[in-house]
């Protein structure tokens, strides 16, 4: 579960092998070996290692071990596993074992992410030629998981064009880069989940597009532990210093924040509906992030 974006799907990936294909999350150590002695993985990817769940994992080290117990289990079962190449932790973490890479050029399976367009476009290096994928994705953070799923693909011999048509088929529809399109305003709701790390790049990436009427609602990241009063203000900061103006925090934790501009502060998202029901938006480009247990997704019908 990388937090942001859209979980790896493979489709039609047992066409020509017989395959057990699992996806795991964890939040706390030991986890991930556990489901490894169960499934004895020969195949594994790790998207992304980040400051997710300190409360179980303790601090960041406990998440690196955490995760790399899958690259230990592959190496020990002789299998190879699929490396962001763009990642420097995940290169350093997967040395020594049978491995393929995937990202910007010298990776294995190399691309781009395309400039422009609202959707997220990629160039992919095929063999033969270069080749433009396209999706349904919001944000230039999804390139790292096209990236995957096209390694993936290409290490199973799945024909380029599957891949290709799959991938641009795709329509998310559960909180993870959702583009909607109310009588109001454009949403881009990505509310299934968040962490420090997945917060940050949904920022960058919105700060970015300077889009003309820009609003931001954010909730809460859980978990954080000790951490979280320093993660929540580090964001708040980043907020004011990318100079958005119209923004509106819900949660415990960036209710407690200190602001210089003249943001709005919920301790619920039930509070962040009333302030819309007397407040509308309108005309306007909002990002909706937060974690799951904040379920941001209940504003949307006041947006």
């Amino acid at each position: 579960n990388n937090h942001i974006g859209v979980p790896l799907t493979l489709l039609n990936i047992t066409k020509e092998t017989e395959m057990a294909v699992v996806e795991t999350g964890a939040n706390h150590p030991g986890e991930i070996a556990a489901l490894c002695k169960i499934a004895r993985p020969t195949y594994g990817l790790i998207t992304n290692i980040g400051k997710a769940h300190l409360e179980g994992f303790g601090s960041f080290q406990g998440v690196v071990n955490t995760k790399n117990e899958l690259y230990r289990a592959v190496k020990a079962n002789g299998g190879t596993v699929f490396v962001n190449k763009d990642n420097p932790l995940l290169m350093q973490l997967s040395e020594g074992i049978s491995r393929i890479t995937y990202g910007t050029p010298p990776a294995d399976v190399a691309g781009r992410p395309e400039k422009g367009g609202f959707f997220l476009s990629v160039l992919w290096q095929h063999p033969t030629d270069v080749r433009k994928v396209k999706t349904q994705l919001y944000g230039s953070y999804n390139f790292s998981n096209v990236m995957a799923a096209l390694a993936v693909g290409t290490h199973f011999g799945i024909p380029a064009t599957d891949m290709q048509q799959a991938i641009a088929g795709y329509v998310p529809r559960n909180n993870r880069s959702q583009r909607l399109e109310t009588a109001d305003n454009v949403l881009i709701l990505d509310a299934y989940n968040a962490n420090p790390e997945s917060m940050s790049l949904a920022i960058d990436d919105f700060a970015a597009r300077r889009f003309p009427q820009p609003v931001l609602i954010l909730g809460d990241m859980f978990e954080l532990g000790k951490a979280a009063a320093e993660e929540h203000q580090k964001i708040v900061d980043k907020l004011e210093n990318a100079g958005f103006e119209t923004v509106i925090l819900a949660g415990k934790e960036f209710y407690k924040t200190r602001t210089n501009r003249p943001y709005q502060k919920f301790k619920t998202t039930e509070e962040v509906i009333r302030f819309l029901k007397t407040h509308p938006i309108k005309n306007a480009h909002i990002l909706v992030k937060g974690s799951r247990g904040m379920q941001l997704e209940k504003i949307v019908d006041y947006l």
